[in-house]
């Protein structure tokens, strides 16, 4: 009776798992299912007859289908769709070098399964110079139109010259052309910085602060400017207002942190004064505690300034497309820790900033230049706005 069971148990996994693999085939997930049937496959010695005709189903489903698709899309004609195409051929020959992997394939009924194999390479090649001629002629395009000033289309033609090198090393003179997309994509920024403010703003620090903000930046470029400069893409005037600088602020907490430490141990004596025996003859003692105290001071040094400025950002004919208040805090904190007592007890919280000690506080002329900086950040989110990413004409 067990022997029939187990034997209907092992016939329902089967059965279940031709199952799903046809429903995989069903649902048009022909690779899916041809993984499933090529591991069942690869790990029996005796194949049942249901997954041969699985695997040479999917097979067949999944060559026909990506066949008909690159036909499809050659008659498309460009350069993204010929992209596709490229990958559709490399699917191909990961499927065919899998299946060659269980060739022959015989079902332990004695069926053997038949494939028709597909020899890509040269459609493949012939594809590829077709990949690279279409994006060649594309990316020459849209660099003829970044000629005429529009910046993103520069950059669209640089970076399609950039797919010819995932293939090739050298193709016309296209490292040449790339070159002068990277130029022509990028956008100029004028900045000029105007310190309405009692401190002393000098040129390395806003040169700083244009470094700064320029760094990661593939596209985009700031140049200081002390009046209205010329051949810039965008123009940004930073009129610094008024700096407000707080109280050195100076926060102290008191607490005590107690423990108990191990301190040794006694004997348990009898009325005798005799050190006592337990029932294996062992000395009887007890452990001993002792409780130790630190008196904790715990320091939080604080001081904080706010910049208040205005910036507005005109376009290359200097005609003003936006004007925004902004603000850019400095902020010093510190925090220290000192104690007297035993430095056993001391919690983790307290030890945590026990080597530090108190600070001097920043002066406002730092807390300024610190703010200054701070900029940076603002200026980068604002180059990321439509107005600069947009395509820029010449006139």
């Amino acid at each position: 009776m067990k022997t029939t069971y187990l034997l209907c148990f092992v016939s329902l996994i089967t059965f279940l798992s031709c199952k799903s693999v046809q429903s995989l085939i069903d649902s048009g997930d022909f690779d899916a299912a041809l993984q499933r049937a090529s591991r069942k496959a690869m790990g029996e010695k005796a194949i049942k007859k249901a997954y041969v005709v699985a695997i040479e189903e999917a097979f067949a489903k999944a060559m026909s289908r990506d066949l008909r698709h690159i036909e499809r899309l050659k008659s498309t004609n460009r350069a993204k769709e010929y992209a596709e195409i490229l990958q559709t051929f490399d699917r191909i020959r990961w499927r065919q070098d899998r299946l060659r992997a269980l060739l022959p394939l015989r079902s332990k009924e004695g069926y053997l399964a038949k494939f028709s194999f597909t020899d890509t390479g040269e459609d493949a090649h012939q594809a590829l110079q077709t990949y690279l001629g279409l994006t060649y002629n594309e990316a020459l395009s849209m660099l003829q139109i970044g000629r005429q000033g529009y910046k993103e289309s520069a950059q669209i033609a640089y970076a399609m010259f950039s797919k010819l090198w995932e293939y090739t090393s050298a193709f016309k003179d296209a490292k040449r052309l790339q070159a002068e997309a990277y130029a022509l994509g990028h956008i100029e920024i004028g900045i000029a910085v105007k310190n309405q403010t009692n401190l002393h703003l000098s040129n390395h620090l806003v040169q700083t602060l244009l470094e700064s903000a320029s760094a990661d930046r593939k596209w985009i470029r700031f140049h200081q400017m002390e009046a209205k400069p010329h051949a810039m893409d965008h123009y940004v005037t930073i009129e610094l207002q008024q700096f407000d600088v707080g109280p050195e602020q100076w926060y102290e907490r008191q607490s005590v942190d107690e423990s108990e430490i191990e301190a040794g141990f006694e004997y348990e004596l009898d009325k005798s004064g005799n050190v006592m025996k337990d029932s294996l003859g062992n000395d009887i003692k007890h452990q001993l505690w002792q409780r130790i105290a630190a008196n904790v001071m715990e320091i939080h040094q604080r001081k904080a300034s706010t910049l208040f400025a205005v910036m507005r950002c005109r376009d290359r004919d200097y005609v003003l497309i936006e004007e925004t208040p902004i603000e850019s805090s400095s902020v010093f904190e510190h925090f220290s820790t000192t104690y007297a007592g035993d430095p056993r007890a001391l919690s983790r919280h307290s030890r945590k900033f026990l080597d530090n000690t108190p600070l001097a506080y920043p002066t406002a002329e730092e807390l300024f230049e610190e703010s200054i900086l701070n900029l940076s950040l603002i200026l980068k989110q604002k180059s990321e706005h439509s107005h600069y990413r947009s395509a820029v004409a010449m006139h």
